[in-house]
């Protein structure tokens, strides 16, 4: 068996190289991989420990993706967007927020606990041209609303006083209801930078040398 020594790393390279140069890629290959996974381990157990988060659904949303013959690289991030602001922080205009109404959460919910169902998310919304223009606001919506459910709409953007939103078109024609599933009544976004990735990145960079000498000598065992 070969020992590990961390200082002889170059010395179980340049073995390998010699003994067999074809499992040298194997080894540098599967020692990124095995970076970019304990990366992504890291990552999740980072937001776990520093986020406050509803549900398991940002963590899951930390992903990898393995280096292979055709990719000389791994990947490792977050599916979700908002993931990105959090790293490096964001200033931007009017943002949305979704509502408990749009997790299918009853209408005595003050605070979203659960994940945004498919339907009520921003990139599945769909609205139409608001072309009333006549009377107060309040009558205003009512119109929309109505027009809405008889042209078989699913949302209406609506400003209620200072509240601006998009709505769920509920009920009947007769007598439509509406939830709110988005707010969009704050103006301005800033997100502090928390980065997540960063300082997990580094805590597995560090381990790098022992990963590598580790797949080194898998391949070494390989042509004994």
């Amino acid at each position: 068996m070969i020992e590990i020594d961390m200082k002889r790393v170059g010395v179980l390279q340049d073995r390998l190289e010699k003994l067999n140069a074809r499992g040298l890629p194997f080894a540098q290959r599967n020692t990124i991989n095995d970076m970019a996974f304990a990366t992504m381990r890291e990552a999740r157990e980072t937001i776990r420990s520093e986020f406050t988060t509803r549900n398991s659904w940002t963590v899951r949303s930390v992903k990898a993706e393995r280096a292979r013959s055709t990719r000389d690289s791994a990947l490792v991030g977050s599916t979700e967007r908002y993931m990105a602001d959090q790293e490096f922080g964001a200033t931007g205009g009017p943002t949305n927020i979704p509502t408990p109404a749009s997790a299918g959460q009853s209408n005595r919910s003050k605070t979203r606990t659960r994940v945004v169902r498919k339907a009520n998310r921003m990139n599945a919304i769909s609205l139409k041209r608001n072309r009333i223009k006549v009377g107060d606001q309040r009558q205003r919506n009512i119109a929309t609303v109505k027009q809405a459910k008889a042209d078989g709409q699913r949302f209406v953007y609506l400003e209620r006083g200072r509240v601006k939103g998009i709505y769920r078109v509920m009920g009947t024609k007769r007598k439509p209801k509406t939830r709110m599933v988005q707010n969009l009544s704050r103006r301005v976004r800033v997100v502090r930078a928390r980065p997540w990735l960063a300082p997990s990145t580094a805590t597995v960079v560090a381990q790098r040398d022992r990963l590598y000498a580790v797949r080194l000598q898998e391949q070494l065992r390989r042509v004994r």
